[in-house]
């Protein structure tokens, strides 16, 4: 073959090299030109959720019934952490603070009595302002040697306590020493239950606190007493001071078997023998202030209030 016939055979093998790499390039397709909306989309941010939408809503809990529920009617149960009492009758509570002063009053639920031998000046008398005290009272003895000051409720209930027959009581009362009891001027104290209103020690049943500088080295002693001679007593540990306030509280269960004796809160005797329970062993919720020597003018004790509580049911405790 001459020169010139190769070169043409060469030449034509590259026009049609070139032709078919020019037909595959026109069947690639081409992405098409975004519009600008499409772009503008492309580019937004992705929208986030927001807490409420994240997250799900706690149900709103139903402060009366214990029940939560949502708006899709979805209901959670919570059991209650305590009992719900079903008859309100069987609560009872007696509380007076003495702000109307002292004497009778038709609001006041707590009897002042003074009785027996007081003489010139015994009674019941507003004592001084106290910032966390309002409402006191003051038991003024008179010049007579054996006044009786005593805080008694005005509902027979009170006079009426019958213990393991199904209620818990409880007595609480706070008050201060005016003046210590002493050779000269001697009382004894009585907070709780007892069953009769006579100067200690003829008493003849009593779940109580007592105070006298003669009696447990004038310490408050805890008295729970089945009948004259049968008792047990209990030493605090705790002497009184003069103008300090102390809170006394006395729980008596249900059942009748066990007395428990809290002074400023704090636990300082349970007692589980000699009470006397049933209708026959009544007992009576009071503060006495008996005078035993001495017959000039002083006072006893300053009380800021009083408390008497009863709950009906099988183990009920207060």
């Amino acid at each position: 073959m001459q020169k010139s016939q190769r070169l043409i055979s060469l030449a034509s093998i590259a026009v049609l090299i070139w032709g078919v790499a020019s037909a595959n390039a026109q069947t690639v397709a081409l992405p098409a030109a975004e519009t600008k909306t499409a772009v503008l989309k492309r580019a937004a941010p992705r929208p986030t959720a927001t807490p409420n939408e994240s997250a799900t809503a706690e149900p709103a809990q139903n402060l009366t019934t214990g029940i939560s529920e949502n708006s899709t009617n979805v209901r959670v149960i919570r059991v209650p952490s305590e009992p719900v009492e079903a008859d309100p009758t069987l609560n009872h509570e007696i509380f007076e603070d003495f702000v109307n002063g002292s004497g009778y009053t038709p609001l006041e639920k707590i009897n002042q009595l003074a009785s027996a031998g007081g003489g010139t000046g015994q009674g019941w008398h507003p004592g001084p302002v106290y910032e966390d005290a309002w409402g006191v009272i003051q038991a003024n003895h008179g010049t007579g040697t054996y006044s009786r000051l005593d805080l008694v409720g005005k509902t027979n209930n009170m006079y009426g306590v019958a213990l393991g027959i199904g209620t818990a009581y409880e007595y609480q009362v706070r008050f201060n020493i005016a003046n210590l009891s002493s050779e000269t001027n001697r009382y004894i104290a009585f907070d709780g239950f007892f069953d009769s209103d006579t100067v200690d020690p003829t008493f003849y049943r009593g779940i109580l606190f007592r105070y006298s500088d003669n009696i447990n080295d004038g310490k408050f002693q805890v008295v729970v007493r089945a009948s004259e001679g049968v008792e047990t007593l209990v030493d605090t540990g705790i002497a009184p001071n003069i103008d300090t306030w102390y809170r006394l509280k006395i729980s008596v269960n249900a059942a009748g078997s066990e007395a428990l004796f809290y002074i400023d809160g704090v636990l300082v005797a349970a007692v589980a023998t000699n009470l006397a329970i049933g209708t026959s062993n009544r007992y009576t919720a009071e503060s006495n202030n008996d005078r035993l020597t001495g017959n000039t003018s002083f006072i006893s004790r300053r009380f800021d209030y009083v408390r008497f509580r009863a709950t009906s049911g099988k183990n009920s405790r207060l």
